[in-house]
C-alpha cells in the first residue's frame, strides 16, 4: 500500500481517559511523528448469516484534527455484500462535518477497511476508491487544493 511504518512502541495503560492522557504526555517527544490534518475512517461489514437477513455495513470517521469527534452511520445492504455501495454518502456527511469544525482542508484519508480478503482487494479498489474521489470532488471546490489529499487504505 506505499506505508512505511516502524514498529509500534507498546505502553500499557489502565482503562481511563486520565491514564490514557498521562501516558501519552509522558512518551510524546520531537521524534513522535503523527499525522496532521488528517481523517481517520474506519468500515465494515456485519452478515447475518444465522437470521438470513441484510448485511450492514458500519461507516465511522474522525471530524476533527484531535479525533475527538466522531461521525457514525450503518448502511443496509443485500445478504453477503462486503463492498459498500452508500460510501459515497457517508464520506460526503463526514467530509461537510470536518469543513464545519475545522479551518483547513484534508491533507490525508486513512481508511481502515476490516472484512475484506486479498481475493477482493481489486474489487474494492475498483468500487469504494471511486466513491472516494467523488466524494472529495462534491464536497470541496475544484480550486480548494482537495487535489492534494492523499488517500490510503490500510
Amino acid at each position: 500500500m506505499g506505508i512505511a511504518m516502524r514498529e509500534a512502541k507498546m505502553l500499557e495503560v489502565s482503562d481511563t481517559v486520565q491514564s490514557y492522557t498521562t501516558v501519552l504526555e509522558n512518551h510524546v517527544s520531537s521524534k513522535t511523528q503523527m499525522l496532521q490534518n488528517a481523517m481517520f475512517i474506519g468500515i465494515d461489514c456485519f452478515h447475518d448469516i444465522v437470521n438470513r437477513r441484510k448485511s450492514v455495513a458500519g461507516f465511522v470517521s474522525s471530524i476533527n484534527q484531535e479525533l475527538t469527534q466522531w461521525f457514525s452511520q450503518c448502511i443496509f445492504q443485500e445478504l453477503g455484500q462486503e463492498l459498500v455501495n452508500g460510501l459515497k454518502t457517508c464520506l460526503e456527511a463526514a467530509l461537510k462535518l470536518w469543513c464545519k469544525h475545522n479551518q483547513f482542508l484534508l491533507q490525508a484519508i486513512i481508511v481502515y477497511r476490516d472484512g475484506v480478503g486479498n481475493a477482493q482487494l481489486q474489487a474494492l479498489m475498483d468500487h469504494e476508491v471511486p466513491q472516494i474521489e467523488s466524494s472529495l470532488k462534491s464536497v470541496y471546490p475544484k480550486d480548494s487544493g482537495y487535489i492534494n489529499c492523499k488517500v490510503q487504505i490500510v
